[in-house]
């Protein structure tokens, strides 16, 4: 190879490299964008409104309700991955999250064993997914002393569920 076909290709690989950096940071902008603008365009429960009525049913099939506020409601569907992950490190906690938590799952798709802290209540064919207007899973909803939804997150691990009823992340070491 002579030297100008060695200088050509040098220089053509440090400008691929180059628009590889600035692809990659342009990458990062939108998909901080894009983040941002899910955030704002979510169909669901906006904090501060009442929390709707919900027809659940318990175990056995019986009518439920999730109870006295406040509590964290945690909206889950064991056949979307992130739900199904969720579920496996909520199997690993060693102790209970300081807040009720009420998992609403659909009946139909009756999850893998859940830790003995949370509750179980069943919907059927995504009425309460329809009620509180849902557009994905799993989903946090805290809900505060006067029945209003005060934040919503999506939950990773248990300490996601350490939401007091005003919003703010409670510390817990022992998760």
């Amino acid at each position: 190879m002579s030297t100008p076909w060695i200088a050509a290709f040098v220089a053509l690989t440090v400008l691929v490299i180059a628009q590889s950096i600035v692809l990659l940071g342009l990458v990062s902008k939108v998909t901080t964008a894009l983040e941002r603008a899910e955030v704002h365009t979510s169909s669901g429960p906006q904090p501060g409104t009442p929390l709707p009525a919900l027809e659940l049913e318990d175990a056995d099939g019986a009518p439920a309700t999730v109870g006295e506020p406040p509590l964290v409601l945690l909206m889950l569907n064991p056949r979307c991955g992130p739900c199904a992950r969720l579920l496996e490190r909520l199997n690993r906690t060693k102790n209970a999250p300081p807040d009720r938590v009420v998992a609403i799952i659909d009946v139909a798709a009756r999850p893998a064993p859940v830790p003995p802290w949370l509750t179980v209540l069943y919907q059927r064919d995504g009425t309460a997914d329809r009620a509180l207007r849902l557009d994905r899973t799993p989903l946090a909803l805290t809900v505060d002393n006067d029945g209003r939804i005060a934040a919503t997150r999506v939950p990773v691990n248990a300490a996601d569920l350490l939401v007091s009823p005003f919003g703010v992340v409670q510390k817990s070491p022992e998760l």
